[in-house]
């Protein structure tokens, strides 16, 4: 289990608080609000966040943290580190405007709750997203369960998306995968199906990205640890690249 240190945000002139630069190696740190006492729950990560505060013992603390508490904790901070991933959403964004617009379509897969994760950035598309617009094509791999047993049993399953993508993908279409591992293997050759068609692709991944990463054109990393918390930031991402395009395609509805 995780150690636990009880300390409250202050300023530690006042406080004789330590620094940030002294606890930053902590593994994990109880830090309480200093308004309403209400405790919270954030890792080491955080504290690159929170720069500018100083720690100092919190006497008040309340050990016995709700397993929401400490959800909303992990969840804020995977959401927080995604700032470093603007760049490479605003280049997915311009593939998946590029793609629509020109008449082409989108190709998503992943497995499990990453399929369904796949299956609403598709809808945004096909149905809409934000107030009404002409449909886009978006067709979700994972969908089709008869062809997926098909190619699973006749081939194998890590050919279930990549054999939709000799069937379906054509240059300019773009492949969109999601992996919280990155090591699928029918994502894996989803995306060397694709590079070897013409397809451009993004990759939704986490951890380290695993055998997946500098796979597709774009890769989405949440460096994070938690499936959940690696499939909440892949719907915010999703999102995004939802909002970055909504505009251009209502422009032509």
């Amino acid at each position: 289990m995780e150690s636990e240190l009880k300390f409250e945000i202050g300023n530690s002139k006042d406080m004789g608080g330590t620094t940030f630069a002294e606890r930053r190696q902590e593994p994990v740190i109880a830090m309480r609000r200093t308004v309403g006492c209400q405790p919270i729950l954030i890792s080491d990560f955080d504290f690159r966040i929170f720069p500018c505060f100083s720690f100092a013992p919190c006497s008040h603390y309340d050990s016995a943290m709700s397993m929401y508490q400490n959800a909303l904790s992990s969840a804020l901070a995977t959401i927080e580190s995604l700032a470093g991933l603007e760049e490479n959403l605003l280049r997915a964004a311009g593939f998946v405007r590029t793609c629509l617009l020109g008449g082409n379509k989108l190709l998503v897969a992943g497995n499990g709750g990453s399929a369904a994760d796949g299956m609403d950035f598709s809808t945004e598309y096909t149905c809409r997203f934000n107030g009404d617009r002409k449909p886009f094509p978006a067709i979700n791999l994972a969908a089709d369960g008869t062809l997926l047993a098909a190619i699973g049993n006749d081939y194998a399953f890590e050919e279930v998306f990549a054999r939709q993508v000799w069937a379906f993908g054509k240059p300019g279409d773009v492949l969109v995968v999601y992996s919280t591992s990155g090591k699928s293997p029918n994502i894996l050759r989803a995306l060397d199906e694709a590079k070897a068609r013409g397809l451009s692709s993004i990759a939704f991944l986490g951890r380290d990205g695993g055998p997946a990463a500098g796979r597709a054109t774009v890769d989405l990393i949440v460096r994070a640890e938690i499936t959940a918390r690696i499939q909440e930031a892949h719907k915010f991402l999703a999102h995004c690249i939802c909002e970055h395009v909504d505009g251009d395609l209502k422009k032509v509805s």
